[in-house]
């Protein structure tokens, strides 16, 4: 399990059971944040962006990927 699995679940104790569909990091781009959720874990998007900013300071924004990029 990465390290950022593991902080979720510290972080967020009701996402137990749901590990598989945690992401396992994030894509970076200069001080913004680019997260692939699984629908499984949709409803948490809020939750888990709050985890990333207050757990990375260097980050300002956290963004939920909707489609492909090209």
């Amino acid at each position: 399990m990465s390290d950022f699995k593991k902080l979720l679940l510290e972080k967020i104790p009701k996402l137990k059971g749901k590990e598989k569909h945690l992401p396992s990091g994030f894509q970076r781009v200069g001080n913004i944040v680019i997260l692939n959720l699984k629908p499984e874990v949709l409803n948490y998007a809020k939750e888990i962006a709050d985890v990333i900013l207050n757990e990375f300071p260097y980050i300002r924004s956290v963004f939920l990927k909707s489609g492909p990029v090209s």
